[in-house]
Parts: C-alpha cells; structure tokens; sequence
C-alpha cells in the first residue's frame, strides 16, 4: 500500500546555506519592453501641453525677461532715438526668450516687455512725425545703403537689384481716379420721395371734387393689390393729417 505522506528530512548545513543566500531573479528581456527611467530634477506636474520646462527653467526665463524689462526702462531714451540699435537687440532678445514662454506667469512678463517697446514705437513715430524729412545727412544714407545692398559673396559689390526693390514700393502706388479736365459741370437733381409723390396726387385728387367719393372706388385698384394696399395706408395718412 503506498503512503501519501511525505517524508520529512532534517535540517542539513546544506539547507541552511540555501536559506541564507539571497534569491536573483533575472527578468526576461524579450518579453517585456524596457521601462524609461524618469530624468533627474524633472518634475512633471503643472505642466502645459507639451511643454518639457521644469521649475528651474521657469525661473530662468522668469529672470531673463525681468532683466530685459529692466534693461528697457533704463534704456528708453536710447530706444526712442530713430538712430539707435538699441530697439533692434532688445527685439531680438525677446523674440528668442520668447520659443520658452509656456506659462501664463511667463507670458504675463513677455507682454509687459513687448509693452515698452510699443511705447519705445511710438516715441519714435512722434520724433519721425516731428523731424523734417526733406533734411538728411548724406554720408549717412550712403552708409546705410551700402551696409543694406552689398553683397557678401562678391567681395562686396553693390547689389543694384535689392537697391530697386527696395525704393520700387515708392513708386508702385495706385494712381488716383480723376478726371483729365476736372470734375464735370453737372448739377444733382433732389429726388422726391415716392411716398411723399403719392400722398400728393393723391390729395389733388381729392380736392379736385366737392362730393363725397367712395372709399372703395377711391383706393382699390382691381389690378394691383399692392397698390391697393399703398393707398389705404395714403388714405390713412391724410385722414389723420386733416383731423
């Protein structure tokens, strides 16, 4: 007869040392993907959309506007002068800090920089309005007309082509609609209203007799319901003036 039971063995030194050793697991590679470990200091909550900025890159961007609007401030007599380039870096700074503004708290500073400078445009556009066009200094235009046309890779020759499309915009405006020997001797005639131009034929009729005249035979016209209608809102009308 066979026995069920199991045998139980003693305790070896072997079985200790089994006890003792610390179980590995080797996971099988194959068969599961590989888990991304997160980046060290990224915090991902709070985030907008897609944006990968920590808090660190935040106060960053923070800093780097406060110190442009800084820089705006102290700089706005500079900045309104039309020959400075003052407003060319600034703008372009902004422009580049801005690829990093996810936050309305960054967004907020971007708009108070871009404020001052449309305060640093205006300035300008009141010294431009101000300043007589017709009087400019010479060596200056030539100066800035060589920086603006030359080109680089021909050693610097003049570039003759940008030149004329840049100036071309003077000239290709549309022409104004006018008349070769003025305006034309012609006088606007007033044009009454219908209305009124029915109210009176209609009232010459009426005083053109005494009797009584019916209603229906003064204002239904068979063919027209239309004026049919016109001319019992007319009658309507005088009825009320004469009362």
């Amino acid at each position: 007869m066979t026995s069920n039971t199991k045998r139980r063995h003693a305790p070896s030194d072997s079985d200790d040392e089994h006890k003792t050793q610390p179980t590995v697991v080797v996971e099988d590679l194959s068969s599961s993907p590989p888990r991304r470990k997160p980046r060290a200091g990224r915090n991902r909550k709070g985030f907008l959309e897609n944006s990968q900025l920590t808090e660190k890159d935040r106060r960053q961007v923070r800093y780097k506007e406060r110190e442009l609007l800084q820089s705006i401030k102290e700089n706005a007599n500079d900045l309104a002068k039309l020959t400075s380039d003052t407003f060319d870096t600034h703008t372009q700074e902004l422009d580049q800090m801005y690829d990093s503004v996810c936050y309305p708290r960054e967004a907020n500073l971007d708009a108070s920089n871009l404020d001052e400078l449309n305060v640093a445009v205006a300035k300008q556009s009141q010294a431009l309005g101000s300043s007589d066009l017709t009087k400019f200094d010479t060596m200056e235009l030539i100066r800035a007309t060589q920086s603006a046309c030359a080109i680089e890779s021909q050693n610097g020759d003049f570039d003759w082509n940008a030149l004329g499309n840049a100036a071309g915009a003077c000239f290709r405006s549309v022409p104004e609609i006018s008349f070769l020997f003025g305006l034309m001797d012609t006088e606007v005639k007033d044009r009454k209203d219908a209305q009124a131009r029915r109210l009176e034929i209609l009232q010459t009729k009426l005083n053109e007799r005494e009797d009584r005249h019916s209603l229906f035979e003064m204002v239904i016209n068979p063919k027209s319901f239309t004026q049919t209608v016109e001319n019992l809102f007319d009658t309507s009308f005088l009825m009320k003036v004469v009362l």
